[in-house]
């Protein structure tokens, strides 16, 4: 523009051509506010649709001013001078700052020294990471493993318990189908017997060593003794589990409600519903619709071990959703970072508050990088349920960016770390805003001297305020 405008006639310019020469005549003066003006706006906080042009118009304007002092005619000779005079004073201002302004070049380098530091110490990190997220995989599966073998071995231990069953005449007929049920077990059954022997019966158990864990009782088809002779049962049973035997002919008797009334005073008592298997099947029993046929025997026999069966089965399934409920909790605990220069600078603090998780984090991190490393992480099923996402200012994202990690990660809990910028709004349940913008007004102690980097208590603060948005959250 220069070239073309000192070569160029202007006496034969078109007004289009005067344009060009004019803006071709400041263009030095440009050149010399550029970057003052550009340097000023970085620390004022203007909407980003409006900071461009007001820095245009003001470099313009400036630049304007310049060159008419340097090219006016002298008549305006008192005006060049009061130019001058202000300029001069900007220019001395500038120099004193200069001249006293205190030197970070040390403290620059530190920090560059520090980020090249935590950047290697982040690679070993995250080598060591994948070894231990493996070797805990593995672990993990292996236990897996042992839940669904001990599922499947729970019939067979149900079936080699050296049960001690103490019953009637009902239990005598069905003595043969229980001991292919239970061929470890003891059966003592005897005809026109009731729960007032059954006491005496357990203490020979007992005091010959015989009385195991799981103890049946089927007394009550001849009538039952009161809640004082069944308190000496129990006290004799002490913590071992007793599996009560509901009898068929209840509507004659009347005992089961009182089997279920003591099963509620005492935890380790399970009822093994007899009376309901057996309802409406008129084919287990015997002309007297009490003792029983050989389906009755078989039906008997498979009703006692289902309630044992059932007894264990709850038992393991608290048991393996203590431990699915114990692993779902460490990984709800561990928190994946994803970030650049931000979490660089902190990392080695926030490295020991978050020891078991995962930072993926680098100096200069795209978008289309995040992006990547996100899938990839998603696809391998190694991302940890939560994840942190911090973008410092030097790489800028867009809404629309954040849009694309919220489809990405959309089985996982987001938080959106905001340092530099108001939060962007999010309707989705699984998106949350860490506003540490906010929290850094009129705090400029929490950078340090570039302006981007976080100081000391800066790193400080952001760790704070990040445990107490994730606490608050859960």
């Amino acid at each position: 523009m220069i070239d073309y405008a000192t070569t160029q006639d202007s006496e034969s310019f078109k007004v289009w051509d005067q344009e060009i020469k004019y803006l071709s005549s400041v263009s030095y003066e440009v050149y010399l506010f550029q970057y003052p003006v550009i340097f000023f706006f970085q620390y004022l906080e203007l909407p980003p649709e409006w900071e461009l042009p007001i820095m245009i118009i003001i470099i313009f304007i400036l630049s304007y001013l310049l060159h008419f002092c340097l090219n006016f005619k002298s008549k305006y000779r008192y005006l060049r001078l009061v130019f001058d005079i202000v300029l001069f004073i900007f220019c001395l201002y500038g120099l004193i700052q200069y001249v006293v302004a205190k030197d970070y070049t040390n403290d620059i380098n530190d920090l560059r020294a520090q980020l090249a530091s935590n950047e290697k110490l982040i690679e070993s990190k995250q080598k060591d990471y994948e070894t231990r997220l493996k070797q805990e995989n593995d672990e993990w599966n292996s236990v897996l493993q042992d839940l669904e073998n001990g599922e499947k071995e729970l019939a067979s231990y149900v079936t080699n318990l050296p049960v001690v069953a103490v019953g009637d005449s009902v239990m005598l007929g069905a003595v043969p189908t229980l001991y292919e049920t239970f061929p470890n077990g003891n059966f003592d059954a005897a005809v026109n017997r009731t729960d007032y022997e059954a006491n005496r019966i357990l203490l020979s158990f007992k005091n010959n060593g015989l009385l195991s864990n799981d103890i049946v009782i089927h007394l009550g088809t001849n009538g039952q003794c009161g809640l004082a002779c069944q308190r000496e049962i129990m006290a004799t049973c002490e913590d071992r589990h007793v599996f009560i035997v509901t009898v068929s002919n209840d509507y004659e008797v009347h005992v089961n409600q009182s089997f279920y009334e003591l099963a509620n005073l005492y935890p380790n008592i399970t009822i093994i519903d007899w009376f309901s298997a057996a309802n409406g099947h008129s084919e287990y029993f015997a002309a007297d619709g009490v003792h029983l046929t050989g389906y009755g025997m078989s039906a008997y026999s498979q009703t006692i071990y289902n309630g044992i069966y059932q007894y264990y089965f709850k038992e393991f399934e608290e048991k393996r959703n203590k431990v699915l409920k114990e692993h779902e909790a460490k990984m709800n605990a561990r928190i994946d970072f994803y970030g650049n220069q931000v979490l660089l600078n902190v990392y080695q603090p926030l490295q020991n508050e978050y020891q078991n998780s995962r930072f993926v984090v680098q100096e200069e991190f795209t978008i289309s990088d995040l992006l990547s490393k996100l899938k990839k992480e998603i696809d391998n099923q190694t991302i940890s349920k939560s994840i942190i996402v911090a973008i410092d200012q030097t790489n800028d994202i867009s809404k629309t960016d954040y849009e694309k990690i919220v489809q990405l990660a959309k089985d996982q809990n987001v938080y959106f770390l905001f340092i530099y910028h108001e939060p962007f709004a999010f309707k989705e349940e699984n998106i949350s805003t860490l506003n540490f913008y906010k929290e850094m007004q009129n705090h400029s102690d929490y950078f340090m001297v570039d302006g981007v980097h976080l100081s000391d208590k800066g790193n400080q603060k952001l760790i704070q305020f990040i445990q107490n948005s994730i606490n608050k959250k859960d």
